[in-house]
């Protein structure tokens, strides 16, 4: 049971099995015997993407130099578009052309044909698809030369032979128009760069062309012009630059040739010039230039080699010689020459690695660590941050490539109603409009832009549901004088009398029914903003009359400079005055409970943010700390982030000097990466609730990410064991 796309189970079929099938009665050890392949439907080549979608119709994208996406043009593509349809399969060459199979059987060719690749009998190029030949069952493009397999099993081949690849006997030979080089008995090809491997239906695997590396797997490095048998019990087989691998009927996958990069997977960097086996239990093998692609029966996704443009898809660039999991749920695979793609079981195509050319198909030309949905609408403006006083109106837009997109804007991470275009105009600001806005941008995948910061500007001391309480309270043990300001509703704006040198505190009831304190000092104005606010109600665990607020606050900074300071902690024993406050049958956690700070400097710099006693967490949205671009003249201190459900978690600032997690350990219950920048160290220390319990400094659990690479190991400093 399992995949039988080339017969390997045995049942005469090519249908997939769950449960067990009889193969032969009365038979141990069934015969293989395989039947001519269908072709692939994915194709990553040179600098672009060939695949197909579900209704036949074929797309392309990336370069097109050569007019290799048959659009009829030479202009480059970051967004996919719509070749021709009724296509059951396609191969691209790691050069600058490509060959695709109709429904009817029918080849034809576009791209580059300066040495006669394309087989259409000139050394024209085409921009637009060519016919070449009829009852084609599948077709290999190397960097030069082509092979195909048509119905009855006969191999055929055209273009350039410079090591005798193309089978014919000849070592250096250009062939415009294919000729037959195997009669009859192959099931399937696969060309690289100067050789050729075919399976024939027997199961054996055959080798020619191009051996300095030992990829043909005959036990020497002597180039062939013949073809030589080098295993039995294969069902599939791949080729790279100079590397080959194959899969057997017992689902094993072996490798052989150049390893310089850890292709092969076999945990070294030595070339092989007899296969050696990497994995069992695989269904599908890709190989690219200098990277591999496998896919095992459990539908789990795994790469190794190189990966100096992220086309490994692991958050890194670092290369492997062992196996990693990139994915699951994958049904289909194809490594390129410095980029890979895949499709999932749901249909949907993922791409990662170089994009210089666009050939990822995310309307972009960066470079992508991790997958990325191919199709994906490009953004080509970003929203950016804005302040305003309450009463005044302020505009954020986004700008994707594809006009045909919709939009989704979210205040945040929650939808807003009827916000479905380009530009989102807040025509009357008040501060329960202060937070982080970003756009879902949708043409066929879904692209976020990055978030925007829209706060609320003032020079009066609170605006919104809320008012100020006290005055010029002074606190001997730190010397500070503050205001006392207690919202009454869902969102308030505060300033302080930095001119006096005072702090204005903005005081809640966090959801686990800790007195919560915000404190700031200097310029710019604070908005605290409460999701699924209640109140105002006396505090439920401690013994006080006042009437507070209960909610998950959001705060967000704006107009500040390096005099600004903000501090978060709960109220507890070693932070409050009053020890009557306590009752003695609540256990209090100690830590205050917020959704994220966000901040926007007039200067691009900020004082300190301390909130070692705080713990930042959030179901949706951005939850941590979020200062793009602001530098830090003071510390940073958070206690612990950790993301649920379909939250982000992050710490995004300009610079700092002093940024620490104190007490926490970054663990993110969604399992998600931290994205961050600005840092260069990362700091985890011990820390102490509000009630003066020490908490041990933790090692990071986290996977730090910048730009989409991972960063972990470079920034994180663990504590002294």
């Amino acid at each position: 049971m399992g995949y039988n796309d080339f017969g390997q189970l045995g049942d005469g079929t090519r249908n997939q099995r769950l449960t067990p099938v009889p193969i032969i009665a009365g038979a141990s050890t069934p015969t293989l015997t395989l039947s001519v392949a269908p072709g692939a439907i994915l194709a990553a080549g040179g600098s672009s993407t060939m695949y197909i979608a579900s209704d036949g119709m074929l797309w392309a994208v990336g370069d097109n130099r050569k007019g290799q996406l048959g659009d009829g043009s030479t202009t480059n593509r970051s967004a996919p578009l719509q070749v021709t349809t009724n296509v059951a399969s396609v191969s691209n060459s790691f050069g600058y052309y490509a060959h695709f199979i109709k429904n009817d059987n029918s080849l034809w060719a576009v791209g580059d044909n300066a040495i006669g690749s394309l087989g259409d009998g000139t050394f024209q190029d085409r921009h637009a698809p060519v016919q070449i030949a009829l009852n084609v069952a599948s077709v290999a493009d190397g960097d030069g030369h082509t092979m195909f397999v048509k119905k009855d099993g006969s191999l055929w081949a055209v273009g350039w032979s410079q090591y005798g690849e193309l089978g014919n006997g000849v070592a250096a030979q250009t062939l415009v128009t294919p000729v037959q080089v195997v009669a009859t008995g192959v099931a399937s090809v696969a060309a690289g760069e100067g050789y050729t491997m075919y399976v024939k239906t027997d199961g054996t695997l055959w080798a020619l062309g191009w051996n300095d590396k030992g990829q043909l797997g005959t036990g020497a490095t002597t180039n062939r012009v013949t073809a030589t048998q080098v295993a039995t019990g294969v069902i599939s087989v791949t080729t790279g630059y100079g590397h080959t691998l194959f899969v057997k009927a017992d689902g094993t996958l072996w490798a052989m040739g150049w390893n310089s990069s850890g292709e092969l997977g076999d945990g070294t960097t030595t070339n092989r010039a007899l296969p050696v086996q990497v994995a069992t239990g695989v269904s599908s093998v890709s190989a690219g230039a200098f990277h591999t692609l496998f896919l095992k029966a459990d539908e789990t996704l795994w790469a190794m080699g190189r990966n100096s443009e992220g086309e490994l898809g692991d958050g890194t660039t670092t290369n492997r010689s062992t196996p990693v999991q990139i994915a699951a749920g994958v049904s289909a695979i194809s490594a390129g020459y410095y980029h890979s793609i895949f499709k999932k079981t749901d249909g949907t195509f993922w791409g990662m690695g170089n994009n210089s050319l666009g050939e990822l198909g995310d309307g972009t030309a960066s470079r992508r660590f991790l997958p990325v949905l191919l199709g994906s609408p490009a953004i080509t403006t970003q929203p950016t941050n804005q302040t305003a006083a309450a009463g005044q109106s302020v505009t954020l837009s986004v700008g994707p490539a594809n006009i045909s997109s919709t939009y989704q804007w979210r205040l945040n991470g929650s939808a807003i109603s009827g916000a479905s275009s380009p530009t989102l105009s807040l025509s009357n600001l008040q501060p329960t409009n202060a937070g982080l806005y970003f756009a879902a941008v949708t043409s066929g995948a879904t692209t976020l832009s990055d978030p925007a910061i829209v706060g609320v500007s003032s020079t009066t001391k609170v605006i919104g549901t809320g008012s100020e309480v006290a005055q010029n309270v002074f606190v001997a043990s730190n010397g500070n004088t503050f205001d006392q300001v207690l919202p009454s509703g869902a969102a308030v704006t505060v300033t302080a009398d930095y001119s006096q040198n005072q702090i204005t505190r903005t005081s809640f009831i966090d959801l686990t029914n800790d007195i919560v304190q915000v404190e700031m000092s200097g310029p710019g104005a604070l908005s605290l903003v409460l999701d699924n606010p209640s109140g105002p109600a006396a505090a439920a665990n401690y013994n006080q009359a006042t009437l507070y607020m209960k909610g998950h606050a959001g705060i967000v900074i704006t107009g500040a400079t390096e005099a600004t300071n903000v501090s978060v902690f709960s109220v507890g024993k070693i932070t409050a005055v009053n020890q009557g406050l306590f009752k003695t049958d609540v256990t209090y956690d100690g830590l205050a409970d917020i959704a994220f700070i966000a901040i926007s400097s007039s200067n691009g710099k900020f004082g300190g943010v301390r909130t070692s006693n705080t713990s930042y967490y959030a179901t949706k949205g951005m939850t941590g700390l979020y200062a793009p671009g602001v530098q830090f003249t003071g510390p940073v201190f958070i206690g612990d982030i950790s993301a649920f459900d379909a939250a982000t978690p992050v710490i995004v600032i300009g610079s700092s000097s002093d940024t620490r997690i104190t007490g926490g350990d970054l663990s993110q219950a969604n399992g998600q990466p931290v994205k961050v920048a600005g840092l260069t160290q990362l700091k985890f220390t011990a820390g102490s609730d509000s009630h003066g319990n020490s908490l041990a400094a933790k090692n990071n659990q986290a996977v730090l990410q910048q730009n989409g690479v991972d960063v972990t190991s470079q920034i994180v400093v663990n504590p002294t064991p």
